[in-house]
């Protein structure tokens, strides 16, 4: 209970019947969105399920967190810096000492860059998560979260371009939130946290849900089999990501690679 300074203090069980009927702080309306537009496109100013969403932010400030900055990197949890966009392999391995665990991945049923004998389907390769770079073997897990590093393509392989994050147990709710401009994204039902997205859409292949945020560089991925289910898994991307030389296609190949060539087909 916080203490009374004055007399005319309110006490929390006075704010408790006023906060309720209290305007939302401008900070928080996220003022700026054009009017007339729902809340599957973008109208969180007036949304109240924005309201409900971010507020997850509260447990931001106790550090017990990975905060995600497009376009910058991924603040770790507990004061243990920022893993930065371009970072070098040594800069990152040390980054991720201050994980709960922290172990090399070894190569399974996947192809190095040089196993392709067409640039496209390497770069699909490295979307999927399946190119195996021997630099880039870091795995760090933090209580409950799983953190995958890589390199980018030919144009930048000793730069960091791509972060996975994928949550341990899926389906359930993680002790270490995962956030976004105040928005947990594995703390609320995948249908919630898509709604306070901007500009998310589906690829295009009809057999996946998964959704893509290009202008955060995101994407969610392991879609919930249920309504209500959350998100367990998301890709992050920085630019440049050194594909250049294969296409212009930032989450998936615009040259129609099949990373699976070589392995299965």
């Amino acid at each position: 209970m916080r203490r009374r300074r004055n007399p005319t203090d309110t006490t929390d069980t006075e704010w408790a019947l006023i906060e309720p009927l209290s305007p939302l702080p401008a900070c928080d309306t996220m003022v700026g969105w054009p009017s007339g537009e729902t809340p599957e496109t973008g109208d969180r100013e007036r949304d109240p399920l924005s309201r409900e969403v971010r507020p997850a932010a509260g447990r931001v400030n106790n550090g017990v967190m990975l905060e995600y900055l497009p376009g910058i990197g991924v603040v770790l949890p507990g004061g243990a810096g920022t893993l930065r966009f371009g970072a070098a392999p040594d800069e990152v391995r040390v980054l991720l000492t201050a994980a709960t665990r922290v172990h090399q991945g070894m190569q399974c049923m996947s192809l190095t860059r040089a196993d392709y004998t067409e640039l496209r389907h390497a770069h699909d390769a490295w979307l999927s998560g399946m190119l195996f770079d021997p630099v880039w073997t870091t795995i760090a897990t933090f209580d409950d979260l799983v953190l995958t590093v890589a390199g980018g393509g030919p144009g930048r392989p000793d730069r960091l371009a791509r972060i996975g994050i994928d949550l341990h147990r899926p389906g359930g709710v993680s002790t270490t939130p995962v956030v976004w401009d105040g928005v947990d994204l594995f703390g609320h039902s995948a249908q919630d946290v898509v709604s306070v997205l901007p500009a998310p859409t589906r690829p295009s292949a009809q057999s996946s849900s998964d959704v893509t945020v290009e202008p955060l560089g995101l994407r969610l991925l392991r879609p919930p089999s249920a309504a209500g289910e959350r998100w367990s898994q998301l890709v992050l991307l920085g630019a440049p990501d050194g594909w250049e030389p294969c296409c212009a296609g930032t989450f998936e190949c615009a040259n129609g690679g099949d990373g699976l060539v070589g392995i299965f087909r």
